[in-house]
């Protein structure tokens, strides 16, 4: 009777621990990590952008004309290339600019759209929800690349760095490897939130960037990597 006790008491701890890891787990998928890393520094949002990539097996320039005008992206563009192989268009739209392209590639068509948007709010998730609400029938899977682009109050770039590597840690990331570059500092992690991607062996899903220039210091945040020029 003992022994059926003491299997029943370490039973309802297991199953207690479970329950707690799991909805710290749940928690921690729930966050937004641009959003947690952001409200780590003092910082104003200045720019977000998000390019998605994705192989179809139709025509190439109707496949981005019809992207673009699903997404109500189709004014003022200029079109760059149009061949049989590659087609490529420029558009601006307010605070909207960017391209869509499609190249043929091993009997498919891969098509490639980025967006750039000058703004003070973080709507990039909104932006992403838009296009996946397009791209819903597609049978290729896209591969989406996201970041945001903040102007940073506070200008001790090391110190806001070891601020973002403790935020890192707290919410889980690991294979954490930060580097000084010649303007401020580049970090690389993996979340566990994110599409991943190899990185010198490892896993990475989010890449942060603190950079100094004549007009400022700025912070870019990307997943799985930054797409933007730094």
């Amino acid at each position: 009777m003992r022994r059926l006790k003491k299997t029943y008491i370490f039973l309802l701890i297991i199953l207690f621990s479970t329950l707690v890891y799991g909805d710290k787990c749940n928690a921690l998928q729930n966050i937004d990590v641009f959003k947690e890393l952001l409200k780590t520094t003092n910082n104003q949002v200045i720019e977000i952008g998000l390019k998605v990539e994705y192989k179809t097996n139709n025509n190439g320039e109707s496949e981005c004309r019809e992207l673009l005008n699903n997404l109500n992206l189709n004014l003022n563009s200029n079109v760059l290339i149009n061949n049989n192989k590659s087609f490529c268009v420029e558009f601006t739209k307010e605070n909207f600019s960017g391209y869509i392209e499609s190249s043929l590639s091993e009997g498919y068509n891969v098509i490639v759209l980025a967006i750039t948007k000058e703004t003070k709010d973080n709507d990039l998730n909104d932006i992403e929800k838009n296009v996946r609400l397009v791209l819903k029938g597609e049978n290729a899977k896209p591969r989406f690349f996201k970041y945001v682009k903040a102007k940073l109050e506070e200008h001790d770039l090391a110190t806001i760095n070891q601020k973002l590597l403790k935020e890192m840690e707290s919410e889980g990331a690991y294979n954490i490897d930060s580097l000084k570059i010649s303007n401020g500092y580049s970090t690389v992690a993996n979340t566990n939130r994110f599409n991943p991607e190899i990185s010198d062996g490892k896993l990475i899903d989010i890449n942060y960037v603190l950079c100094n220039y004549s007009t400022g210091d700025y912070i870019l945040i990307g997943t799985p990597e930054i797409i933007a020029s730094y």
